[in-house]
């Protein structure tokens, strides 16, 4: 999306990832009195990746999330690992994504929020720092459920391809 220096991969514990990324968005969610809560399996397997990177693609769909939301909403994000890979999943309840916008949702400059609010970058760039880790990013209505979006990042689990 942008110049920049190449990803700079190392083994790392993806719960240290996510905490930090919490962290980094912990005053933006008090200013917009939405909840977070976080669900991080106590040990995890570890990850090949730029920790930096991943933490800001964190801190891009923490905040889309926390915007999607009213005041006294809440959002939360979890992870798990099976099958070869660590998944990270940011659910809302805000109003919910459709499909329609979810299948866009990661192009440059798409965006549904009001003119001058957003670039429509986050996801995108979120989208391609998943990429550079052999990931996926996957957005969508929360199923099950009659609100909220989910965005799901899928990393292989180091020594995985």
């Amino acid at each position: 999306m942008a110049r920049g220096r190449p990803p700079s991969m190392e083994q790392a514990d993806p719960a240290q990832i996510v905490r930090a990324a919490a962290a980094a968005v912990e005053h933006r969610f008090a200013r917009a009195h939405v909840t977070l809560v976080t669900d991080i399996p106590p040990t995890m397997p570890l990850v090949q990746c730029d920790r930096d990177l991943l933490e800001h693609a964190f801190v891009n769909l923490l905040l889309n999330a926390s915007e999607a939301c009213q005041a006294g909403g809440r959002v939360s994000l979890t992870a798990r690992s099976e099958a070869g890979q660590v998944g990270f999943a940011v659910i809302d309840d805000g109003p919910g994504i459709s499909p329609e916008a979810a299948a866009r949702a990661a192009e440059p400059f798409f965006t549904t929020k009001a003119e001058g609010v957003g670039t429509g970058l986050g996801l995108a760039i979120a989208a391609e720092i998943v990429k550079s880790h052999r990931g996926e990013l996957t957005i969508g209505p929360n199923l099950g459920q009659s609100r909220g979006t989910r965005a799901l990042i899928e990393i292989p689990i180091l020594g995985r391809a």
